[in-house]
């Protein structure tokens, strides 16, 4: 969960009011403190729409226009893994989602959101490999799509098998509550394309509109599962507002009635949104993405945000699942398409404009020598790295126990201010020469991890 610092400050004297008057400065920065960004590439085609990782590292990208590339060992490869045929690719339309098989190291299947007049929809491709396997393309859903806005597309596997994917209300919002058509809903079916008993509609819909899963939104154009959870977010691109949803089987998120924040009197059935902000200045909620790797590399209070990106800003933010709190993180991530998190801990962002992928990793932490530490980032230390959080030898020797006693308190941060202030050398702790808020920053990132 996020953590958040200014409640945690608030009334512990001026020079706490000082930080706390001065802190949305650090939000002018690309990325927080101890960030970095490396684009692993850039300069493909702009229409990438999606991505998805094998267990082996290398990247699967959807592109609007047919083709799912590949990205391995730092190089989008030339040969395609496989292109769709007769895409249409009007408006929002085309190749919009991927995803892969959970066993998908046995039997290599590719799930793919494909739009064309007829015979498209949700489409399976076999291939372990660099390059599909031929004539492996298999229809598994049939979403008759003539193009247009709206398109929704993104598509995930639940933790119980199931297969889930978003379709837009095609620019009409009268579709989004009705129950006889697939526009402005979740969907849920199994990986074979049949459709689970259990829906929630499944008894009162007929046919394919038996899966629909939830309803009620405008263009749903990605979600994410939790990792080890049940919880899904769903970001809804808005007319004035846009959503992140939290996923409940039946749910009607109230479009075209409402959106954004809304009178739980006059709408009784409809589900509020965990979070929600403004469209009018050019705005639109695109990829997300839970941060639950199974190797940790962000700071405590990081794990298990939801990292969520808008196409239009270029913003990224994360939001506190169980408070709805919204915090800026990072900036300069032109046309974001979606987001992922690598197993050993990093952000990847897909960014449409020329296809770049980013990683964005955490290199600030504690240099160990010979018993003593200083903060650095992993490059500049010669000797003994660790992460954030991590203490030397002694125990004592820990960045966020500045005071050196037997525990992390807010005396800590006292101390630390204290030596801010006054200019003293042991205040310098973003490893970049010269005293700054940075530094404040960097030594709270550390007292909310604590200490190893």
């Amino acid at each position: 969960m996020i953590r958040t610092i200014v409640p945690c400050v608030v009334g512990m004297g001026s020079a706490l009011a000082f930080f706390s008057a001065d802190a949305p400065a650090a939000h002018a920065q690309p990325l927080p403190t101890g960030f970095v960004r490396t684009n692993l590439i850039t300069g493909g085609p702009i229409s990438a729409t999606a991505m998805v990782r094998r267990p082996d590292g290398s990247i699967l990208i959807a592109m609007k226009e047919g083709p799912v590339r590949v990205y391995r060992n730092g190089a989008l490869l030339t040969t395609p893994f496989y292109t769709f045929p007769s895409v249409v690719t009007s408006g929002e339309a085309g190749v919009i989602g991927i995803t892969i098989d959970p066993n998908y190291a046995i039997n290599g299947y590719v799930y793919a959101r494909v739009s064309r007049p007829t015979g498209g929809g949700i489409m399976r491709l076999t291939g372990a490999a660099d390059v599909a396997t031929t004539n492996s393309e298999t229809q598994i859903f049939d979403i008759p799509d003539s193009g247009g806005f709206h398109r929704g597309g993104a598509v995930h596997f639940a933790s119980d098998g199931t297969l889930y994917f978003t379709v837009g209300d095609n620019f009409s919002s009268s579709n989004a509550p009705l129950l006889t058509n697939l526009l402005g809903k979740i969907m849920r079916i199994n990986a074979d394309g049949s459709i689970p008993i259990d829906n929630p509609f499944y008894s009162v819909a007929t046919g394919d509109n038996r899966a629909i899963w939830a309803r009620g939104l405008r263009n749903p154009f990605t979600f994410a599962f939790q990792p080890g959870t049940s919880r899904l977010h769903i970001n809804n691109v808005g007319d004035a507002w846009e959503e992140i949803n939290v996923g409940i089987p039946g749910a009607d998120y109230g479009w075209p009635s409402t959106e954004g924040t809304f009178d739980p009197v006059a709408h009784p059935t409809f589900t509020q949104p965990l979070y929600t902000y403004p469209t009018p200045g050019g705005h639109a909620i695109t990829g997300g993405a839970f941060y639950n790797p199974v190797s940790p590399r962000f700071p405590a209070f990081y794990r298990g945000a939801y990292f969520f990106g808008d196409v239009v800003s270029g913003k990224l933010r994360t939001v506190d699942p169980a408070t709805g709190v919204a915090t800026d993180f990072g900036t300069g991530f032109t046309s974001v398409v979606d987001l992922d998190v690598t197993p050993d801990g990093r952000l990847l962002v897909l960014m449409r404009a020329a296809t770049t992928i980013a990683s964005v990793d955490y290199t600030l932490g504690a240099c160990c020598t010979a018993g003593s530490c200083t903060t650095t980032t992993s490059a500049a230390c010669a000797s003994d790295f660790r992460g954030v959080g991590s203490s030397c030898s002694p125990a004592t020797c820990c960045m966020a126990n500045f005071d050196h006693d037997d525990s992390i308190s807010v005396l800590d941060i006292f101390a630390y201010l204290s030596a801010w202030f006054a200019g003293q050398p042991a205040a310098e702790f973003n490893g970049v020469p010269g005293l700054s808020i940075d530094d404040i920053f960097a030594f709270l990132a550390a007292w909310f991890a604590g200490c190893a």
